[in-house]
């Protein structure tokens, strides 16, 4: 066991409990700090809200000296982010890293404005175990690529680092460790969410099966995670089978960008997990399905599909570099309609070539 002792936290993003999002990045980067030997502590203050989560958290802090605090979340928790930080400044002496989507994508803002010891920037798992070795012996160690230091009011900017390769050589992310049990009480008492209306699912467990996208659309931003890699589908659905036997989970729920850009890839995750008699949802493009990948989706228990509409002009869906076709996009919910599976649509507005025309069409 190494000395260093690194408790992990995500942050809410409202005051009270809530089910926005659960932190599968927390969960991938506690199992792999912890199979490099680390000690490892998690605390989902979503489960609690900002309230009876700082009380949970001033709980383990009393029970163990931490020498390293994570905390990692979107750029919208932002504001809980702060209030965090400040707190752990009040109630603790070890050093503060933050990372996740808030520091991809704003770096220079977080570091000036919250002011941690350090931000990681990119994906976690190796420039965190990277930056402990710097924490713990920084005469031996330099500052990894991809970590951001304050020394004094001085900024001191790493760029980036390289992403994971291969996804399955990560251990399974540490779901138990962020309060998945918690989530799912909670879960499992809402109808109505901050993101939208859920159908009766059941038992539901958000899962990861890729990482970023290979698309450049001109409106979103991949958060630091480098180019589109997936696990196999074996990992995927082992994870999921250890999931069922676990929590008893009854609906799956891909939390993916893009869930696959492969009909083989698809077909094959549908053929295993076909015999599970789970449900799931996953987002795909609407320029990728076809009736047979459809039909053999609804078979295997899919229940609803995301897709990214984004707008039904041609003009602004040219200017967004979606490379979609409004005819895709009538056709896919034509197909999708047809094999019963419900529909996700996602719309932006407000793209430089929007028009009051455009809106309308």
């Amino acid at each position: 066991m190494k000395s260093l002792k690194v408790l992990l936290i995500a942050p809410t993003y409202i005051d009270s409990p809530n089910t926005m999002y659960f932190p599968i990045g927390m969960a991938y980067l506690a199992s792999y700090i912890s199979s490099k030997g680390y000690f490892v502590d998690g605390l989902n203050m979503s489960n609690y809200g900002l309230e009876k989560g700082l009380k949970e958290l001033e709980e383990k802090l009393n029970r163990e000296h931490f020498d390293v605090i994570g905390v990692g979340a979107l750029t919208v928790a932002f504001e809980q982010i702060q209030k965090l930080v400040t707190h752990l400044r009040s109630v603790s002496d070890a050093k503060i890293v933050i990372g996740g989507g808030v520091t991809s994508c704003e770096s220079e803002l977080v570091i000036k404005e919250i002011k941690p010891d350090y931000m990681v920037i990119s994906e976690g798992e190796m420039i965190f175990e990277e930056l402990l070795s710097h924490v713990e012996n920084p005469s031996e160690y330099n500052l990894p690529r991809g970590a951001w230091s304050l020394r004094g009011d001085e900024m001191v900017s790493n760029n980036e680092s390289n992403a994971i390769t291969d996804l399955d050589t990560l251990p399974f992310p540490d779901y138990e460790l962020m309060g998945i049990d918690k989530f799912m009480e909670l879960k499992s008492g809402e109808l109505l969410n901050h993101h939208k209306v859920d159908l009766s699912v059941g038992k539901y467990m958000p899962i990861s099966a890729s990482r970023s996208c290979p698309f450049k659309c001109t409106f979103c931003h991949h958060a630091g995670m480098g180019d589109y890699r997936k696990h196999s589908v074996d990992y995927a659905v082992k994870f999921i089978k250890k999931m069922i036997t676990e929590y008893k989970v009854e609906h799956i729920e891909i939390y993916d960008e893009l869930f696959s850009m492969n009909k083989q890839r698809v077909m094959e995750f549908c053929d295993e997990l076909k015999p599970l008699g789970i449900t799931f949802m996953c987002q795909l493009r609407v320029d990728q399905i076809d009736r047979e990948m459809l039909t053999a989706m609804r078979e295997a228990g899919c229940i609803e599909i995301s897709y990214g509409i984004e707008s039904g002009s041609e003009k602004v869906i040219k200017s967004m570099n979606k490379k979609i076709h409004v005819e895709q996009i009538e056709n896919a919910i034509k197909l999708t309609r047809e094999a019963k599976i419900g529909i996700q649509g996602n719309f932006l507005f407000g793209d430089p070539a929007e028009t009051s025309e455009t809106i309308s069409e």
